[in-house]
């Protein structure tokens, strides 16, 4: 039996919104998404992804080095811009001053986040192996063969 869920999530992490500058697309939320993915078995043991998690922010810099040939992007960008899609979300300690939402930095995400989160569905098919290879595989394929880059 085919997991619409699953197929659901797929479409949207091959459909997030992208950094483009001079015309070419950043990899930062597909390797943030990557890196998450290989954290849950190990590091992310409940659904809160806290802002300046060493182990964490190590793995994305690994991935990024692997995947990527682009200039690494600050962490704190996919942590902050990944809440436009549907399945991220963050939650505030409390809500950030206005002008704080519209210039972003790490700084903003030290002193006002509590934790990000990923849609309860999304979390729970990721506690199964085969569903993480098959998105991780699915976000490489997408984003990293050379047909698509």
């Amino acid at each position: 039996m085919k997991n619409y869920a699953l197929e659901l999530y797929r479409q949207m992490f091959v459909s997030v919104k992208r950094g483009n500058s001079k015309g070419v697309f950043s990899h930062a939320k597909p390797i943030f998404l990557i890196t998450i993915i290989d954290s849950i078995p190990n590091a992310l043991k409940k659904n809160h992804l806290l802002w300046g998690n060493k182990v964490f922010d190590s793995l994305y810099i690994k991935n990024w080095t692997e995947l990527s040939s682009q200039k690494i992007t600050p962490i704190w960008k996919p942590f902050f811009y990944l809440s436009s899609e549907p399945f991220y979300e963050l939650r505030w300690l409390e809500k950030p001053p206005d002008r704080s939402l519209s210039f972003p930095s790490g700084k903003v995400l030290k002193d006002f986040l509590n934790y990000a989160k990923l849609d309860d569905e999304l979390w729970k098919l990721l506690q199964d192996e085969s569903n993480r290879s098959y998105l991780r595989e699915c976000l490489i394929k997408y984003y990293f063969t050379s047909e698509n880059k």
